[in-house]
């Protein structure tokens, strides 16, 4: 005969259940994030560097507990996030949030540290209000910090904290240089800025400078004047020595009257032992971005094949450069050439299947422009990686040893337009702004920070489809419902017939 449990025991083992439940979700962190870029959960990248942490990295939240309802939200996913933050560091991240409204010493160190009292608008039984209050956060480490004086959105969020905590851990700077000399042109200045919230950026002069060894990544945006032995040598030098270089090369100049210039850079005499060659052609591709034409009162957009929508189907698989990227816009770009395919040298990006050249003779105008007939890929640019063999010396008093050598890495990326990073277009194609941020995190230190930028990028573009695919779809549309319909029709008919027979033989 089986014993009852009795109520009370019943209870104490409920009661030890949840007590067990608790103290084990305590101690594990977890969180289920099902949106496609994982929005809501820190990214890989932010973990592996929070469990790098050598020394204790604290951060201040200054925020007003009692926010207008549209703020809401983003004081909780503030909250949520830095206690994921917390929890993969293993204790090596403390948070404290205080809210300066409620005290004056906490409101003068908030001021001292540059975080400004907000006027927030609030709506409270349909009345308009000022309240006031505070955004912002302060992250230490050491007797470094940095300040986020004001939380605007959440989209950034995660991606500004993880790259203050990573500079601000980082024993040395990274340095970006740009060559500014050989007729390069300065309409950079967004792609600048943007990158020298993360890198110390500068201005180089190639002819002037001996070496530049000590710049950790180097980009050479649309050289205009023939390049110097002498200058081939400091590059070549560079690369050797485990440097990292992005090529840009405009080889026309477009007027406004669509005439194109030719540049007589002469990179080509660089980049050939490098096993890389830029043609002299500009390419044309179906897949391609419309723009405005005229002016005035007569403007007017029109597909423009010279303006290539590069697709991530041309993107170099499984490169976390691109990771959540769908498309790059390339402006009037020349087709890069791998000389002898080999294990280094390898494509980057390329056009669709779709795509064809004009050289010598242009053609730019959009209402004239005719279609190439061997359709075919191109590359807009190639990625070349290296490795190279140094000698590690160990100076002493009487003389300089060669204790032994190392392997060190470096990188060539070469690309056919350096319109991509121009500020005309970076202000108009956030991915084109994303993707080459990720192009220099990737050459100065890795893959740290490329998933937290990416994972907020919304651009789904259509898959390109041929004619076999579109008639497909296209008799699926038509047939498929038409079936449908006649099929229910058929039903009710049978089935009405059906009933109006068992009535009658009710009736009889």
């Amino acid at each position: 005969m089986k014993q009852k449990i009795s109520k009370r025991t019943q209870n104490i083992i409920i009661a030890i259940l949840l007590i067990t439940i608790n103290l084990v979700a305590f101690n594990l962190f977890l969180r289920f994030d099902f949106t496609k870029t994982k929005q809501y959960s820190v990214s890989d990248s932010t973990v592996k560097i929070l469990k790098n942490i050598e020394d204790n990295v604290n951060i201040k939240v200054f925020f007003t507990k009692d926010l207008p309802a549209n703020l809401v939200g983003l004081y909780q996913y503030t909250e949520d996030i830095l206690k994921e933050y917390e929890a993969y560091s293993k204790g090596k991240v403390n948070i404290k949030f205080l809210d300066p409204n409620t005290d004056e010493k906490i409101a003068e160190e908030a001021k001292n540290l540059g975080i400004q009292e907000l006027q927030l608008n609030d709506i409270k039984k349909d009345e308009f209000a000022i309240k006031k209050g505070y955004l912002g956060i302060q992250i230490s480490y050491k007797e470094k910090q940095e300040v986020i004086p004001v939380v605007q959105d959440i989209s950034n969020l995660e991606y500004d904290i993880t790259s203050i905590i990573l500079r601000l851990t980082r024993e040395e700077s990274k340095t970006v240089g740009f060559i500014s000399d050989y007729g390069v042109e300065s309409d950079y200045s967004i792609i600048k800025e943007k990158l020298s919230e993360n890198y110390e950026t500068s201005d180089i002069s190639l002819k002037e400078v001996e070496n530049i060894k000590n710049t950790d990544t180097l980009i050479f945006p649309s050289p205009k004047e023939e390049l110097q032995e002498e200058d081939i040598k400091k590059l070549d030098n560079y690369l050797e020595n485990g440097g990292n270089l992005a090529v840009l090369v405009n080889n026309y100049d477009i007027g406004e009257g669509l005439e194109p210039v030719e540049n007589t850079h002469g990179i080509n005499k660089f980049l050939e032992k490098y096993n890389i060659e830029i043609d002299k052609n500009l390419i044309l591709d179906k897949s391609n971005m419309k723009i405005p034409f005229g002016g005035g009162f007569l403007s007017y957009y029109l597909p423009y094949p010279f303006w290539i929508e590069a697709k991530e189907t041309g993107f170099q698989t499984n490169n976390p450069i691109f990771e959540n990227l769908n498309s790059l816009l390339f402006p009037w770009s020349s087709s890069v050439k791998i000389l002898e395919e080999n294990d280094d040298t390898k494509s980057f990006i390329k056009t669709t299947s779709h795509a064809w050249e004009q050289k010598e003779e242009f053609n730019l105008d959009p209402n004239s422009i005719e279609e190439g007939e061997d359709l075919k890929r191109y590359n807009l640019a190639v990625f070349s990686s290296m490795q190279n063999e140094i000698n590690i010396e160990n100076e002493t008093e009487t003389e300089t040893e060669v204790e032994n050598t190392e392997i060190i890495k470096s990188n060539l990326v070469v690309f056919g337009s350096s319109r991509v990073i121009t500020d005309s277009i970076m202000q108009t194609n956030s991915e084109n702004m994303v993707f080459f941020e990720n192009l220099i995190d990737y050459l100065t230190e890795g893959e740290a920070l490329i998933s937290i930028r990416t994972k907020n990028i919304a651009s789904y573009p259509i898959k390109e489809l041929d004619n076999k695919e579109k008639n497909i779809i296209k008799f699926v549309n038509i047939v498929i419902p038409t079936l449908l319909i006649s099929s229910f029709g058929i039903y009710l008919s049978f089935r009405k017939k059906k009933i109006a027979k068992e009535y009658k033989n009710q009736l009889k």
